[in-house]
């Protein structure tokens, strides 16, 4: 009870951040706007307030994995990992589902065009250039690659805490430093990006150039396989309990 507690809490913060994007950045005159344009900002804009709150709540979500007692429940490490990550999971697509709802509800209620229409002007990708764009992607594609990038985004953050977590045995590492890379890689601290950065949903790129299937769904699908197999090796071969792995 008290979890779900803490989750609708998360949720509902979640919920007022897209509000706020929603409100601020949709209230041009004679602009007509789309499904896709909501996915877009809300995914970009709002990167760095819903994994500061799905952080804080994946840290106390997790808090009891790392126990030495329920370590030793264990006789192989890699089942802790495997358990790790799927609770992981599970808390990243309800995040990454209720706020695509959000989004789709807004959109639905506020009249939006559910076919794309950044080639028409007066779209809000012609408003932001203040010229004709040739850019159109089927909203089903948008909305595929949403789905995606939020959830590898939640997933990434809430894996390398726990990863952190493991390697210096406080969640407070995990957690400081990914809202740190986080800022300096969304703020362009770094030229080429490292990873928010890269597959984010950034309006303007989407507009004047279209999706990239490498940086919008190849590079978190590799993220998510590479930080899994990361802490699998890892477990296997630092253990807060004995010297020697038992598997």
């Amino acid at each position: 009870m008290y979890l779900m507690i803490k989750r609708t809490v998360m949720l509902i913060f979640v919920t007022i951040s897209y509000i706020y994007i929603f409100i601020y950045m949709f209230n041009a005159d004679k602009i007509n706007y789309c499904y896709n344009d909501v996915y877009c900002y809300a995914q970009y804009y709002s990167v760095a307030i819903v994994l500061f709150i799905s952080g804080l709540y994946i840290v106390y979500y997790m808090k009891y994995e790392y126990r030495d007692s329920i370590i030793l429940l264990e006789n192989n490490m890699k089942k802790v990992w495997v358990r790790i990550s799927r609770k992981i999971a599970v808390e990243s697509i309800i995040i990454t589902i209720y706020s695509f709802i959000i989004c789709t509800v807004y959109s639905f209620f506020s009249g939006y065009s559910y076919k794309c229409n950044w080639t028409d002007d007066y779209s809000n990708a012609w408003r932001f250039f203040l010229r004709h764009v040739d850019t159109y992607i089927d909203t089903w594609i948008i909305q595929s690659i949403y789905l995606i990038v939020v959830f590898s985004e939640i997933f990434v953050m809430g894996m390398m805490i726990m990863l952190f977590w493991w390697w210096f045995n406080l969640p407070v590492y995990g957690y400081v430093g990914m809202i740190a890379m986080v800022v300096v890689d969304m703020f362009g601290y770094v030229d080429d990006g490292l990873f928010f950065s890269k597959i984010s949903m950034n309006p303007s790129d989407l507009y004047l150039n279209g999706y990239s299937l490498v940086n919008n769904v190849v590079i978190p699908i590799a993220a998510i396989s590479i930080i899994w197999i990361v802490g699998l090796f890892t477990l296997r071969k630092k253990d807060m309990l004995r010297k020697e792995s038992d598997i």
